[in-house]
């Protein structure tokens, strides 16, 4: 038995652990640059505004409701989800963290009868040591509880047991969920299912599963056979292979430095992704773009890549590749609004298979970079926050930052954003 935790509204709660006075009232947090809602309270969805809404198209709507309207903090919502998972592995070891807002809990030890209790506990566990409201689904498969976990989101007690599958309340549920909205479907491969006659979860469940494995192959033949009761995700994870970076910018640049001061802030994330993976990457991508939805200026999208001399996490030596391909590929005259880079080919080093000794670039005149320096600078982001150290060469403008004209205070990750909390008379 598996039991999903997931945190309601993840971005919209963070807002409200220092915000009380925003409790049951309408909250929007929004994308990079203020695009659009990446995160919505119920009272936002009941006013019928959908994820991903752009808030220029919305932003009457907005006033007219009085509706709250944040630029997203990812300093504290990072630090709220550090919280929420080290609560979560306090108080059950066995737990996996799946995405910033979602974990899953491995429940075989724990008796069914317990588990009701279980996810009660929990629930208010979190609430009064973190202050995030976490909805709990638990079911025989990680598949089936995303579908639990659908259902404790509209449940006024935020959890929702689907033991039997055979009942009457579960086979409803199945058949209510879309079939694109079952985890390891998503909307590219529902229409195709849909056009089969597969509209929802239990028409998934009952279809034939030799024709489901000759058109889709086995992946979704192990959706559908979570469907049906049996656990088909005990084998480890491909190793992640690729990490992405990128962002758009506030205003767009035209200077070469504003662009390369954008990748070196991405490589220096990329390359802090990378070490805690214990990876090196064996290949770089730099690319950049001008706003496509500006159809009366010229259009641009470059992109450079290289197979790295040798296999690197440190960021300064990224850093030296990146500001090469990007002088290499860099058009003047157009006007960039996005930047990113992409580190491939990764090399896991705590894989028993990967290559451990390789040849170091021996005409390089540098020497090779430090892993040493690299752990004292992650360890520093660790304790004082993300950008307390950056290459110089992020310095160099400041003009690609993205725009957060409605950001709040960074409470938990800033000493000078600390909340103050101020006696009455």
């Amino acid at each position: 038995m598996y039991a999903l935790c997931d945190c309601n509204n993840f971005f919209v709660s963070c807002e409200r652990i220092f915000r009380p006075d925003l409790h049951d009232k309408p909250v929007v947090v929004l994308s990079c640059n203020d695009g659009c809602a990446v995160a919505r309270s119920n009272e936002v969805k009941a006013l019928g505004v959908p994820m991903g809404a752009p808030y220029f198209k919305y932003k009457a709507l907005f006033q007219q409701h009085q509706v709250q309207c944040f630029s997203s903090n990812f300093s504290l919502y990072g630090d709220i989800s550090k919280r929420v998972m080290a609560t979560l592995q306090t108080c059950w070891p066995e737990t996996t963290m799946y995405s910033v807002d979602e974990a899953f809990l491995d429940l075989r030890r724990l008796p069914a009868s317990d588990h009701a209790d279980f996810a009660d506990s929990l629930r208010e566990t979190v609430a009064t040591w973190v202050g995030i409201p976490v909805s709990i689904g638990v079911a025989p498969t990680k598949t089936l509880a995303k579908l639990a976990g659908t259902a404790a989101k509209k449940s006024p007690r935020g959890v929702h047991l689907l033991h039997d599958l055979g009942c009457p309340s579960s086979i409803e549920l199945m058949n209510s969920v879309d079939v694109g909205a079952v985890w390891g479907v998503g909307r590219q491969l529902a229409p195709k299912l849909q056009g089969l006659g597969i509209y929802s979860a239990g028409d998934l469940k009952r279809a034939d599963m030799r024709m489901i494995t000759k058109r889709f192959g086995v992946s979704l033949a192990r959706v559908v056979t979570e469907l049906r009761g049996t656990n088909t995700t005990d084998r480890p994870p491909k190793p992640q292979q690729q990490i992405l970076v990128s962002r758009s910018f506030g205003h767009m640049v035209t200077d070469f430095d504003d662009v390369l001061a954008s990748v070196a802030r991405h490589v220096s994330s990329g390359g802090e992704r990378l070490r805690r993976l214990d990876a090196v990457a064996t290949k770089l991508t730099v690319f950049a773009r001008t706003n496509r939805f500006r159809k009366d200026q010229p259009q641009l999208r470059l992109m450079a890549s290289l197979p790295l001399p040798y296999p690197t996490a440190d960021s300064r030596v990224l850093t030296v590749h990146a500001r090469q391909l990007l002088a290499s590929a860099f058009e003047p005259g157009y006007r960039y609004k996005k930047t990113g880079i992409l580190l491939s080919d990764l090399i896991h080093l705590d894989n028993d298979d990967a290559p451990h000794d390789w040849q170091d670039d021996m005409w390089d005149p540098e020497p090779v970079a430090s892993p040493s320096v690299m752990r004292a600078i992650d360890a520093l982001t660790d304790q004082y926050g993300d950008r307390v150290i950056a290459p110089a060469t992020v310095a160099l403008s400041s003009k690609w930052t993205p725009r957060q004209s409605g950001r709040s205070p960074r409470y938990s990750t800033h000493w000078e954003e600390l909340a103050e909390v101020r006696a009455g008379n």
